[in-house]
């Protein structure tokens, strides 16, 4: 039947055509979308993981499927980030660690790679250490691991300051967890009476406790019977950026839209769980408070936490209060660097401390530390 004289076909036939584009241009552009995300080596405003990510575990997956860098898979030490940061000892990060299958990762004993410097300890350090004497073990993540190269770290001026060897076992990406059970796993090697042993703390530490994966999958507790249950099934040491597979498949379109001109779906998230999420961080936090004060029940050393500065994120006060009921010393920094008077910019570099900065908390941390009695 031929169309003209039929307007009712004509006028079917032109919405079939018009819902037919839009059919056809949407999917040209979820095409392009998904290009740009995960097949493109060019940056765009749309790899932005907070448009996406429906879990706090998915943000971190989708930053490393977003990355503009070669994958840096941890003990490889050839991924180059240069394009993503400005210091020399983030450039090349995972230089010095290795898998670990509890863990996640750590670091190399011996690696003499200029900036990335380890010791016969596994710690970051231009020079071996005996295996007695008096010690400061230093745990911590980055702030403790520090973003100078390995003779300009906050523990290299400390014991500059002090005379006493000084061990960097801070580890870019850690959370609590973590560093509680690096204390756990190292602690024995150590003489108690002869070593201070420091947690250093920022308050991201705190919210990484409910993570499943960050820099890459690391180990969680859960709460079971008012005890801590370990998860680290999901860690492979011989495959760890295997976790880094994309998500269940979306409609990106839709996530990226919604971001771009509305609230992103992670905002969202974490909006909606706000409350849970502090009540799962604070009785994952004390738990482990009270695990580290039951460590030092068991054959008592000296034990401090100390908490670093970081520019907008202030210690969360109620934890502190957690520590001192736990009878733990705190030497708490949060003020050091306001007091020199001096601008961010001599302070920080990408939110870490530069040489400068280091040089000012190891002061205060000394000051501190003799205060308390920790140090003589």
């Amino acid at each position: 039947m031929p169309l003209i004289g039929n307007p009712g076909r004509l006028r079917w036939m032109k919405w079939a055509i018009a819902v037919a584009s839009v059919i056809l241009a949407i999917g040209i552009c979820e095409a392009l979308l998904r290009f740009t995300l995960f097949h493109s080596p060019g940056k765009f405003a749309s790899q932005d993981p907070e448009y996406y990510a429906r879990t706090l575990d998915e943000l971190w997956v989708y930053r490393q499927l977003f990355s503009a860098s070669e994958r840096w898979t941890i003990g490889a030490g050839h991924a180059d980030a240069a394009g993503e940061t400005g210091i020399e000892f983030y450039k090349k990060w995972p230089t010095s660690l290795i898998p670990d299958g509890q863990l996640g990762y750590v670091r190399k004993v011996d690696v003499r790679t200029p900036c990335h410097e380890t010791t016969n300890f596994a710690t970051r350090g231009i020079r071996d250490y005996a295996a007695s004497g008096r010690k400061i073990v230093f745990f911590g993540d980055s702030f403790v691991e520090s973003a100078a190269c390995s003779d300009d770290t906050l523990t290299a001026k400390l014991e500059a300051l002090t005379g006493i060897d000084t061990l960097n076992y801070g580890i870019g990406g850690y959370g609590l967890d973590q560093i509680y059970l690096y204390v756990k796993r190292e602690l024995p090697r150590f003489d108690r009476r002869e070593t201070l042993f420091l947690i250093g703390l920022i308050q991201d530490d705190l919210a990484r406790v409910l993570l499943r994966v960050r820099t890459s999958p690391k180990p969680y507790f859960t709460i079971s019977d008012d005890k801590l249950v370990l998860h680290t099934d999901h860690i492979h040491p011989e495959s760890l950026n295997d976790y880094f597979v994309r998500p269940p498949e979306r409609f990106y379109l839709y996530y990226f839209l919604r971001g771009r001109f509305g609230e992103p779906v992670y905002r969202s998230l974490l909006r909606d769980t706000r409350d849970a999420r502090r009540q799962a961080t604070y009785a994952l936090t004390q738990s482990l408070i009270e695990a580290f004060s039951a460590l030092q029940r068991e054959t008592p050393f000296a034990l401090a936490f100390v908490i670093f500065p970081t520019p907008g994120a202030p210690f969360d006060s109620t934890v502190l209060s957690m520590m001192r009921v736990e009878n733990i010393p705190v030497v708490d920094l949060q003020g050091c660097l306001l007091r020199s008077n001096r601008p961010d910019r001599e302070l920080y570099a990408e939110l870490h401390p530069t040489s400068l900065g280091n040089e000012l908390l190891a002061r205060c941390l000394v000051q501190d530390l003799v205060a308390k009695r920790l140090l003589r």
